[in-house]
């Protein structure tokens, strides 16, 4: 009786090989066709990600450095960090100014709107009580 060839033993035999081949071209088959499902999932979430404005290759930049180990993930953000600003590219002091959602433009609409009656007074006296007496200062 023939032994049973494993992966990375080198078969002499050609009726092994042919049985190798047998068995393995099935299962190769299928995980292609597993992996051709996979991809058009993969793909599907992607257009859904970039119909909501956000690029293919910023996403996949973001997954990239999510599957860092966490020490590798620190390194990198230090390195990238350190490089951008050696070429002239600092990173913005805040990436999300820009992405005010409909909430965010909710709240500033409030807070534009004069206060009047008891809501002006609340706040008078919670600025009082806070220490402020004029409003923060934007930098």
């Amino acid at each position: 009786m023939a032994k049973k060839a494993k992966p990375g033993d080198r078969v002499t035999n050609l009726t092994e090989s042919k049985d190798i081949i047998r068995n393995a071209v099935p299962r190769i088959v299928n995980l292609k066709k597993q992996r051709k499902e996979l991809n058009a999932e993969i793909a599907a979430e992607r257009e859904k990600v970039n119909g909501a404005g956000i690029s293919k290759q910023a996403l996949d930049h973001a997954i990239r450095i999510k599957e860092m180990d966490p020490d590798d993930r620190q390194h990198f953000d230090e390195s990238y960090a350190i490089a951008r600003d050696a070429i002239g590219l600092p990173q913005s002091r805040s990436l999300f100014d820009f992405l005010g959602s409909a909430d965010d433009a909710e709240e500033e609409a409030k807070a534009k709107k004069p206060l009047s009656g008891p809501e002006a007074l609340a706040a008078a006296r919670a600025g009082f009580e806070g220490g402020s007496t004029a409003p923060d200062a934007v930098n």
